[in-house]
């Protein structure tokens, strides 16, 4: 996040979209680092970004990851999730996030 601060101009804009903890708050997963919406939104304004937009996509994903393993194309996701090494409570979700980096 602060690598993204750094090269954008005040005013200028991130979006991101990926994985977030929907549900259980943050965690280290293994899917690798998730952040709750409140844990990132708060990593991008400790980097300088405001956040202005968050939106869950939580069923769009769902609805392409369905369509992959119907068709054959198993993503292993559903094994990921059932692992006893996956954080007790914690729900992924997809989201879009934009922000803008802030100043003058």
């Amino acid at each position: 996040m602060g690598e993204c601060a750094r090269v954008l101009k005040p005013g200028g804009g991130l979006v991101l979209s990926d994985l977030y903890a929907r549900k259980g708050g943050d965690a280290h997963t293994l899917l690798g680092r998730l952040d709750s919406r409140e844990g990132l939104e708060g990593r991008l304004r400790q980097a300088g970004l405001e956040p202005v937009l968050f939106e869950d996509h939580t069923p769009a994903l769902t609805s392409l990851w369905a369509g992959a393993v119907l068709s054959g194309r198993d993503c292993g996701l559903p094994d990921i999730l059932r692992s006893p090494d996956w954080p007790r409570g914690v729900k992924p979700g997809y989201s879009l996030c934009i922000s803008r980096k802030t100043g003058v």
